[in-house]
């Protein structure tokens, strides 16, 4: 059969369609949605042979009259010619290409402004594990292994997805306002692509004989721009050959379109299923319908095209659609909201959420561990040190970062007493490596000989101040023991308080970089706790924000505390008004429980008014909020300070 010896109906030879059958015939009749006429080629006994030699006149010979049919036959004669032509190389090789981009940080103003100098800009996080994981289920389970890609949105990935050819390429960024794609690099910054001028550069000359097939299908789920940019973005693959385009308005700032994600699913599975573009098409809207009733979010082009979008790109006999995927009903893909597997990295860390607020510290954490192997996240309790560390190291891994590329571990060192015991689990996870490393190890008591053949890695360490305040001389000596023995180790720990510049050893070559980490912007808090709680007006959200310190950890807690209350806001007015109830619950159930449980009612009272959330003090500021004599404030704000709980004047200026 085509299929067979092909692949797909697009990826042939001359030779090869020379050699097609009737049966061969008929089925690329069915993927051009003109299956209705197979009788006619094969009454007028057009097999292969004969198929690239047809004219218009052979046509109307064989009884086909009808003007559209005749020329829409032309069209996929002269398509099929073109393929047939075409040089091995040109061919396409893929047959779907996922690429999701989520930029951190634009910097340096985008093209066309004279911004140059301008400071970084956060972008809206797309949370893709989440809106790519039933496509990703779909795409895994209907095509073979080699024919697809689920890779991070990079100019080098699109790049390389378009020159490898692929049949249909699904596309989640965002857009500017003049049509320019805005991928990412390495690190997390913008990079800008404008499709009218790359397609050009990436694919050739349509014409040209080293030019690459574009793709048949191409799916832009886009947000921002506007609505322009999305149809400018469109109209750029239009205008290089893609015979249809599938435009989606992403939702501009959910880090989830649970319409697009459902959506995508549905047009994936029908695709591969067998069906034409144009009922694909039905069966995304009908998916995405529990989730957004306007059909204008979603554009089939070009319009106004009759039967051009009838074609069919994958025989049904060729695929199999997965039984466990759920993407046809609104009701199972929302059921299937929560923690995905991650389908392009191996990660030993569960699904971690948006960093919503958090764009440009993530990107300086990513900067750091590029430049350093060693770099500490400091900062009080509940400025969401550790989640921030998480969600860099999910997106490295998701991304196929070059520097964790043999792994990612994970320890809390936070209930750790001694070096010594740290020093034993810090050991034990870095004897945990990929199989493919795993022969290289030879005995239990040959950390330091293995480590330097176990390849790029990145070890987390949370938690590490009650070490670095026990024994920090002891504690930096352990990690700079471990970073010389593996050159290719980056540790990344996250601490309420700082390495003492006098602890680390003199002798060690990798200095120790810190990034302080502060409460988020009131704005941005804001709208976090909104997300989190949707029925919160905006006052309201603006005044438990301001009470929880504009911290990330407090936002959650207070968010949790709220979905399990019968009456939340009830609730929550009772701990605003009340400031000791509000200190109790901010310091006992987010910052530090186990400190708060030991302070007595004085020290408790003296850390109302020392609130963490007033950032740093100066001692006479301190005495005048506490009301007491200079001595008294010294006593407390140095206890305050050890624990971590207010911040030094010194820590406030990283």
């Amino acid at each position: 059969m085509l299929s067979e010896r092909c692949g797909a109906a697009r990826l042939t030879s001359t030779e090869a369609v020379r050699r097609w059958s009737f049966a061969d015939v008929a089925e690329w009749l069915t993927t051009e949605g003109l299956g209705h006429l197979a009788s006619c080629f094969e009454e007028n006994s057009v097999d292969g042979d004969v198929l690239l030699d047809l004219q218009p006149e052979d046509l109307i010979d064989m009884g086909i009259t009808c003007t559209d049919e005749q020329q829409r036959l032309q069209q996929a004669l002269a398509a099929l010619g073109m393929q047939a032509r075409m040089p091995a190389h040109a061919r396409p090789r893929l047959e779907v290409a996922v690429l999701g981009a989520s930029p951190l940080v634009q910097v340096g103003g985008s093209s066309g402004t004279s911004s140059a100098s301008s400071r970084p800009v956060p972008i809206t996080p797309i949370d893709l594990q989440m809106e790519h994981d039933l496509l990703c289920e779909v795409v895994s389970g209907a095509t073979s292994q080699g024919t697809m890609a689920l890779e991070a949105g990079t100019l080098e990935a699109l790049s390389r997805v378009l020159q490898l050819g692929t049949a249909v390429l699904v596309l989640t960024a965002h857009v500017s306002s003049e049509g320019r794609l805005l991928l990412e690099r390495p690190a997390g910054e913008v990079a800008e692509l404008d499709p009218t001028r790359a397609l050009q550069e990436m694919l050739g000359q349509p014409s040209s004989q080293y030019s690459t097939a574009a793709p048949a299908c191409v799916v832009l789920s886009l947000s921002g721009g506007e609505g322009r940019g999305l149809a400018s973005a469109a109209q750029a693959f239009l205008r290089y050959g893609v015979g249809h385009v599938v435009a989606i308005a992403r939702a501009a700032e959910a880090p989830c379109d649970l319409a697009a994600r459902a959506f995508s699913a549905a047009l994936l599975r029908d695709l591969l299923g067998g069906s034409s573009v144009s009922t694909a098409f039905d069966s995304g809207v009908a998916a995405a319908d529990s989730y957004c009733h306007s059909k204008a979010k979603f554009v089939l082009l070009p319009e106004g095209t009759h039967g051009q979008h009838e074609a069919v790109l994958f025989p049904a006999k060729l695929r199999v659609v997965p039984a466990g995927s759920k993407c046809r009903s609104g009701g199972d893909s929302r059921e299937r909201h929560g923690p995905v597997k991650d389908l392009t990295a191996q990660c030993n860390l569960d699904n971690l959420g948006s960093v919503t607020g958090r764009q440009l510290d993530s990107w300086h954490v990513i900067l750091a561990l590029t430049k350093s192997r060693c770099v500490i996240v400091c900062g009080l309790g509940g400025s969401g040190k550790a989640s921030l560390c998480q969600c860099v190291a999910a997106r490295l891994a998701y991304r196929r970062w070059q520097h964790c590329k043999n792994g990612i571990k994970s320890i809390n060192i936070r209930t750790v007493c001694t070096v010594q015991e740290a020093e034993v689990r810090i050991s034990k996870a870095l004897k945990e490596v990929p199989a493919a490393a795993a022969a290289a190890e030879s005995s239990e008591d040959s950390t330091e000989v293995d480590a330097s053949q176990m390849g790029e890695r990145l070890l987390l360490l949370f938690g590490v101040e009650e070490l670095l305040q026990a024994d920090p001389v002891g504690f930096a000596e352990t990690v700079d023991k471990h970073l010389r023995a593996a050159p290719g180790l980056r540790v990344l720990m996250t601490s309420r308080r700082a390495i003492p510049s006098d602890a680390w050893p003199a002798r060690s070559q990798q200095l120790p970089f810190h990034i302080y980490l502060r409460q988020l912007e009131p704005s941005v808090s804001q709208r976090v706790l909104r997300e989190l709680v949707p029925t919160l007006t905006t006052e309201q959200a603006t005044c438990l924000a301001s009470m929880c310190g504009h911290l990330p950890q407090a936002l959650r807690v207070l968010a949790q505390h709220m979905a399990g209350s019968k009456s939340p806001l009830e609730e929550v007015c009772q701990i605003v008004t009340s400031s000791e109830r509000r200190t109790s619950f901010l310091f006992s159930d987010c910052v530090a429980p186990q400190i708060w449980q030991g302070l007595d009612k004085d020290r408790r009272s003296a850390l109302l008014g020392l609130s963490l959330f007033r950032s740093a003090f100066e001692l006479p500021a301190a005495a005048a909020v506490l009301k007491v004599d200079v001595e008294q404030a010294a006593v407390w704000l140095r206890e305050f300070q050890d624990m971590c709980l207010v911040e030094r004047v010194t820590e406030s200026l990283f």
